[in-house]
């Protein structure tokens, strides 16, 4: 991954336009899934768990791995695309439950602080997306292990096709396949089109009023050459914060409605997500200089 880090960074202006383009996908997609011998007892159990967990998690990758199909590209060591596609989307198959119980863990913990303790809510939004990250690199590993790939092998297969030109088919699969684990997560509410049509207004005016909630954490990431790519999805965290906080309604929800084909048929709709797009790419617009100006 560090290796995929640096050449983003060599790229910034670039990464930082597909970025946009992801993050608009992605946030449009989601509009659019007692005693001494007690204590003894109970972390003999809990060891017991892990390693049943453990097992059964092994297993899964095990059976995910069957189904994919492993060719490299003539005599190199380079993996093909269709490789990369498969193990990058399979391993959401593998990590789909540790996502939703750690989701709906920091969801709650993070809220919790929004509104009394900012630095702590910062904390909570930037360890959610690292944990996140950190839960599809362990599934992609583990996959990658069984189909006796090395991981430096696959990060360059993938650091070999974005140096050919390829960033904006990497970011765009990879924010959707990253919408679709979302998917796991069950709605709990029935929107209609016109509280739709309040929700993507509200994001609309969230991109162009830029709380300075959303300014000072962008700030923070983008002098960190680490999380400037985390950049389009913390953002997603942060306006779906808002949207919970307005309307208690969760992203889930969202998708459930945007699934529908008669949404993507109204007009208004249409138009708006047309904006939203357009107000990403506005704030997302000014990545070169370590991101400099952002949200000026």
């Amino acid at each position: 991954m560090e290796k995929i880090v640096q050449l983003l960074e060599k790229n910034k202006k670039l990464v930082g336009l597909t970025a946009a383009a992801a993050a608009a996908v992605g946030l449009i997609y989601y509009l659019t899934q007692k005693g001494e011998k007690v204590e003894q007892t109970t972390q003999r159990q809990d060891d017991e768990a892990g390693s049943t967990n453990e097992s059964q998690y092994l297993q899964k990758a095990r059976q995910i791995a069957k189904k994919i199909t492993v060719k490299t590209l003539g005599d190199t060591k380079n993996y093909d695309m269709n490789t990369i596609s498969q193990v990058m989307e399979y391993s959401l198959e593998l990590a789909d439950q540790e996502y939703v119980d750690l989701t709906l863990k920091n969801r709650f913990e993070r809220r919790e602080k929004m509104d009394t303790d900012i630095n702590e809510y910062e904390k909570l939004v930037l360890q959610y997306n690292e944990d996140v990250e950190n839960t599809i690199k362990k599934a992609q590993t583990a996959i990658l292990e069984i189909l006796e790939i090395s991981y430096d092998d696959f990060e360059e297969s993938v650091i070999s096709f974005m140096e050919k030109g390829h960033y904006q088919e990497i970011y765009m699969f990879q924010a959707a396949i990253r919408q679709k684990i979302k998917e796991k997560i069950k709605p709990t509410k029935n929107l209609g089109i016109d509280d739709l049509k309040n929700i993507i207004t509200f994001q609309l005016n969230l991109l162009q009023q830029q709380p300075e909630l959303l300014k000072s954490i962008v700030k923070k990431l983008s002098q960190q050459n680490e999380t400037v790519q985390l950049i389009p999805v913390i953002l997603g965290t942060l306006i779906n914060d808002y949207i919970y906080k307005e309307y208690q309604v969760e992203e889930e929800d969202q998708m459930q409605i945007m699934a529908q084909p008669s949404v993507l048929e109204n007009t208004d709709i249409i138009i708006l997500i047309q904006q939203v797009e357009q107000a990403m790419f506005n704030a997302m617009g000014s990545m070169g200089s370590n991101m400099e100006g952002f949200f000026q």
